[in-house]
């Protein structure tokens, strides 16, 4: 006994923050440590020993989920047995206790920057084939504002048509795992001018990959005789070349790791009315004018179904969202059957595009506009008419701005409604891809939850409690009242591959604030 106790007193004298007990268990100052009783927890903190006793803090599941600590003392014999006092004055005698350190589960912060950051880089692939058709050009500089300077800038090329090449540029997240959705960009010039490549879109091209889509911009063919007919069949030609693209790009699937069931749109000004005509369009809203009719200056030929021009794929396809900046349709109800998404950017004093309804080239009279063209709805008319069907559809009017307001100059150079816009299309497309965000749910009596669609590999954090059971993606938490913060956090998986990381502060009834 006495050499045992100079045992104890050195173990005292010199290991103050440390202790062996008696039955072998190391126990540190400033651990917590658990223990099994009967079905529930006990949690342990330690501030002094003396090789049998152990005296600090204890927590106890029996008491529910939120407490207070109690005053302790442990005391091991050679029967591995235990008998806890508390302020109460209790003792319980637990046979077979054994102390073991509490280890939180292990808690990683996903990384929740998928498509909202970006954390690629992009390989860039240009001028890829998606096939050919007849038409006057697939490129021309241009500003769409100069109608009659663009109208008499192609005129003499639009005499006859010729075999054209339809090509598109393709961008990929490096290093990405899994499949990408797919985001086609299609540039506007009033069916006249533009290309594939002009700043805007070479940056939309950019960043959309960084951030973890398969982009794409592409070239169509443009140009038409001075003339409403020949307007109408320049703009169904462009959709049928859309309609080409994104063939091409759901048969290739594999090979630029696309998601068939992830396609976006995204297009300004003629590029979002081909965008809307390649997603809305059936054959019974196809315009007459394509269908062929002989006459001075009209082209007789029909230019057939949207889908059988360009290349001979058949791959079907479903849009699952559209981003229309200043674009317009020719009929409304050509949204009827559509289970597409739409946000919409525009400016209330836009003379190219109406803002609502309304003629497009107003700029240049209502005399020349009522000889271009049918009354148009813009993007107003078009998120009432989808809101009323039940689609997801978000405007942003931007009051007293004008066409293509996202660029300045002539060399078309992004400015920060560019970017702010790219912004807001990157958020509303996420919002596709995660429908319903993750969030916490309190289920009662210490247990919680996460609600979401496609949530899975969950994993828990307390603050200021102890995580005492894990189910799936539920778990119960002992909440230490006399914290002065508790905050409950899980991090996991969510639909779409993306990741989910939410914290909640706890009150002292154990529900979130």
């Amino acid at each position: 006994m006495k050499k045992r106790s100079l045992t104890y007193f050195i173990l005292g004298a010199f290991l103050l923050d440390a202790c062996v007990m008696e039955d072998g268990t190391h126990v540190e100052t400033d651990t917590w440590y658990t223990a099994e009783n009967s079905g529930r927890t006990m949690f342990f903190n330690f501030s002094s020993f003396d090789g049998q006793v152990a005296r600090g803090l204890y927590y106890d599941t029996d008491s529910g989920f939120m407490r207070s600590p109690d005053r302790v003392t442990v005391t091991l014999g050679k029967r591995r047995s235990v008998i806890v006092n508390d302020s109460t004055r209790r003792k319980i005698k637990v046979p077979g206790f054994r102390l073991a350190e509490y280890i939180e589960p292990e808690f990683t912060p996903a990384d929740t920057s998928l498509y909202r950051i970006p954390r690629y880089s992009a390989t860039v692939t240009d001028d890829i084939v998606y096939g050919t058709a007849q038409g006057y050009w697939t490129s021309l500089s241009g500003v769409e504002t100069d109608v009659m300077k663009l109208l008499s800038q192609g005129i003499m090329n639009s005499f006859s048509k010729k075999d054209l090449e339809l090509t598109m540029d393709i961008s990929c997240p490096q290093g990405k795992e899994g499949k990408s959705p797919l985001i086609v960009f299609i540039h506007g010039g009033a069916f006249y001018v533009g290309d594939k490549q002009e700043p805007a879109y070479m940056d939309f091209k950019r960043h959309f990959a960084e951030l973890g889509y398969v982009t794409a911009c592409i070239n169509y063919r443009m140009g038409f005789h001075i003339g409403r007919d020949a307007i109408e069949r320049a703009g169904y030609m462009a959709a049928q070349d859309a309609h080409a693209a994104i063939r091409w790009l759901v048969h290739h699937a594999s090979e630029y790791g696309i998601d068939r069931d992830r396609i976006f749109l995204a297009g300004s000004s003629a590029g979002s009315i081909t965008a809307m005509n390649a997603t809305f369009m059936s054959e019974k809203f196809r315009p007459e004018s394509t269908r062929g009719k002989a006459g001075l200056f009209r082209e007789s030929a029909d230019l057939g179904r949207m889908d059988r021009s360009g290349n001979d794929l058949k791959d079907k396809f479903h849009i699952t969202a559209i981003a229309n900046m200043w674009g317009a349709v020719s009929d409304l109800d050509m949204l009827d059957e559509s289970r597409t998404d739409i946000v919409s950017f525009h400016g209330d004093a836009d003379q190219v595009v109406p803002y609502a309804d309304g003629l497009p080239f107003m700029m240049a009279g209502e005399k020349v506009a009522g000889r271009l063209s049918e009354e148009m709805h813009g993007s107003l008319s078009i998120t009432e008419k989808a809101d009323e069907l039940g689609r997801r559809a978000v405007m942003y009017p931007y009051p007293g701005m004008g066409h293509a307001f996202n660029t300045t100059g002539r060399e078309k150079t992004p400015n920060s409604h560019h970017y702010e816009i790219r912004g807001r299309i990157a958020d509303f497309f996420y919002s596709e891809l995660v429908p319903v965000r993750a969030s916490l749910h309190d289920d009662g009596d210490g247990w919680y939850s996460v609600d979401g669609i496609g949530i899975s590999n969950v994993s828990w954090h307390a603050d200021g409690g102890f995580v005492v059971e894990c189910k799936a993606d539920r778990v119960r938490i002992l909440w230490r009242a006399d914290s002065p913060l508790r905050t409950l956090s899980a991090t996991g998986k969510q639909t779409y591959g993306t990741s989910f990381l939410i914290s909640a502060e706890v009150s002292d009834s154990g529900h979130f604030f």
